[in-house]
């Protein structure tokens, strides 16, 4: 799996949620009754729509963090994603809240705002650790360095998820899983391994009902194989903001 492919697929699950999420009612059309142990789930094609779009964020996740650790200018590609956020708000706010409509206006925050804020966080923690790292190289490091980089991470990680749960960002719930999926991802990138075993425990402890489906993008990560593949970055970033506005448009047209 290429970033490329990768990336076609994150839109494509995520056009598939979207789409669902604007044009299908909740209660439409229901499949089957689901009951493992305790757990129950109403299988309706609302409900299939969406868990195939659970893949999306994971994969935006994953690209977040390959493209920090290959990015030449860690402050340019922060640049990028605060713009679009900016731009994406106003086509997010119309596609799911009706914008303009103020009283609805701060219920959530796009999903480049979370990437954005998880880009920050890892950014930080590289530093920490590189930091860390060079006062072992030059001797410098004592007994309580260890436990003082540890404690910086954790302010990181805390601090980032406050500030998404404070926006609303995307993916906020759940321990504010968008954040630490993010960081996840970054802490265990050496290791393919770890990030499988990760990424399982985080989605499996953290994520409920159709948001449990985000286990499917676990097979995809693994099998990313480092090759970049045709470049056409901003048309991913064009993608989100154009495709809500179409389907928003459409949904107007059929009523």
């Amino acid at each position: 799996m290429s970033t490329f492919t990768l990336k076609i697929i994150a839109c494509i699950t995520m056009l598939i949620d979207h789409i669902t999420a604007i044009f299908v009612p909740e209660d439409y059309y229901h499949f089957f009754w689901l009951r493992l142990g305790s757990y129950e789930l109403d299988v309706t094609l609302y409900v299939i729509g969406r868990a195939i779009g659970r893949i999306a964020f994971p994969l935006f996740a994953f690209l977040i963090v390959q493209g920090f650790l290959h990015t030449r200018n860690v402050k340019k590609y922060m640049l990028r994603l605060g713009i679009f956020a900016l731009i994406s708000e106003i086509p997010y706010d119309f596609a799911f809240y009706g914008f303009p409509n103020p009283i609805r206006l701060f219920e959530g925050q796009n999903i480049f705002f979370t990437l954005l804020i998880g880009l920050i966080a890892i950014t930080l923690i590289d530093r920490i650790q590189k930091n860390y790292q060079k006062q072992l190289m030059n001797q410098q490091a004592t007994p309580n360095s260890s436990f003082f980089m540890n404690f910086n991470i954790v302010l990181v990680i805390v601090g980032a998820s406050l500030v998404l749960y404070w926006i609303r960002g995307s993916y906020y719930y759940n321990f504010c899983y968008g954040v630490l999926l993010i960081i996840g991802l970054f802490l265990t990138h050496r290791s393919r391994l770890a990030t499988l075993i990760m990424y399982i425990l985080l989605t499996g402890f953290l994520c409920g009902g159709v948001q449990f489906m985000a286990i499917f993008a676990a097979p995809l990560i693994y099998f990313y194989n480092g090759e970049k593949g045709p470049s056409c970055k901003y048309a991913f970033y064009v993608f989100y903001p154009v495709h809500l506005v179409i389907l928003k448009l459409i949904q107007l047209a059929l009523i």
